[in-house]
């Protein structure tokens, strides 16, 4: 038996990607998808691009991809969640390879594969040169390369909604000190997608936020190692 899996996409303004990240999900083999689209806020609502009768659609005030995600777990319906930013994309086979190796280790809280990244094929050539793609997958470990068991936010908590931090890095440290059963395996379960808005965050602001997860993770390893 299919475990049924609620996947959550977080949609702020990313208009010209979304219908095709729609459609990799729409076209998994997977046969049990719940479909929640939260929109966090985004300068112009979804509804107004694409029609979002057929799927759970949620519009809320921007609050960042922490309280987004926290949104779509508290309105999934099924023991397997999947996260997905509105502008990357499914292999179609991703979530019946990561359910299925979950399903086979009932006592895994998780499994993740791994990500290829792409650059996003509509852009000038002039902008293409200047983001670095790297050839290599990297790890799925994030919550946008793995399916998750939704009882895991009961036992660890949820995203941070504290805007000032790295929401997912924070959370996958928790996973990390709770020790849970993690499966890996080597198939690629997600195309990350390079474009001029994901790659033009300030380094400056991101790398503050990333020290900040860091000593995070340090504060929950010491805390778990003390109990």
């Amino acid at each position: 038996m299919t475990t049924p899996i609620s996947v959550i996409v977080t949609y702020y303004n990313e208009r010209h990607y979304i219908a095709e990240t729609i459609d990799s999900v729409r076209a998994q083999t997977h046969p049990a998808i719940e479909l929640i689209v939260v929109d966090d806020g985004s300068e112009e609502p979804l509804s107004d691009h694409i029609d979002v009768t057929d799927f759970t659609y949620i519009r809320q005030d921007n609050g960042g991809d922490g309280m987004a995600r926290n949104t779509g777990v508290r309105h999934a319906s099924h023991p397997l969640i999947a996260f997905l930013d509105a502008d990357d994309l499914w292999p179609r086979e991703r979530l019946m390879i990561l359910s299925s190796a979950q399903q086979a280790r009932p006592t895994a809280a998780l499994a993740y594969g791994q990500v290829k990244q792409f650059i996003s094929p509509e852009l000038p050539e002039k902008s293409k040169a200047l983001i670095h793609c790297p050839p290599e997958l990297k790890t799925g470990f994030m919550p946008t390369g793995m399916v998750i068991r939704r009882d895991c936010f009961e036992q660890i908590g949820w995203f941070s909604e504290n805007r000032e931090i790295h929401s997912h890095m924070e959370w996958m440290g928790k996973v990390r000190a709770a020790q849970f059963d993690l499966i890996a395996v080597d198939d690629v379960v997600l195309y990350r997608r390079l474009h001029d808005t994901n790659m033009s965050h300030n380094k400056v602001e991101k790398s503050q936020r990333l020290l900040r997860a860091a000593r995070g993770m340090i504060k929950q390893r010491r805390t778990s190692t003390e109990q």
